[in-house]
């Protein structure tokens, strides 16, 4: 598969785009939404990921932008079937989270991040201890100097 070059797009508000963590670049105001959710699998926490920081960003003015690819990747082998049993959750709940995620409040990157993580811990989708390890995420990316406005 080739991509076209040098094209930039900007989603629009409430348009989903999932992204992963591959070749991706966070601008620092970005950072507390990098958290990966926790008790899921490795093929599923990425890409939720990717649903949540979207809904973030819109709720506090900003977007996602997506741009032509600036690797190339060389896959490894995939056993597709277990591939798609670690992905099951996306399938049977990617509308259900993308919607949810909508409801979101939060005025900062990180108090955003929050409040997704408790909607999907009150809808049973993630782990309670979420909640404990992305306060402690912000605390130590703050106390990295990172910036991490109004974090948990």
């Amino acid at each position: 598969i080739y991509f076209a070059r040098n094209k930039k797009y900007r989603l629009a508000p409430e348009s989903y785009s999932p992204f992963n963590s591959q070749a991706t670049l966070w601008l620092p105001e970005a950072f507390p939404l990098m958290f990966l959710p926790l008790g899921i699998t490795d093929r599923v926490t990425d890409i939720l990921r990717g649903y949540i920081a979207p809904a973030c960003l819109w709720g506090v003015g900003k977007t996602l932008a997506v741009a032509s690819p600036t690797v190339y990747q060389i896959r490894n082998a995939h056993n597709l079937l277990r591939d798609f049993t670690q992905e099951a959750d996306l399938y049977q709940y990617a509308d259900t989270w993308s919607r949810l995620l909508l409801t979101l409040q939060g005025n900062t990157p990180a108090a955003c991040y929050t409040s997704a993580l408790q909607l999907l811990i009150q809808g049973g989708y993630l782990d309670a201890r979420n909640l404990d390890v992305y306060s402690r995420f912000a605390k130590a990316a703050q106390a990295a100097g990172v910036p991490i406005p109004h974090a948990a």
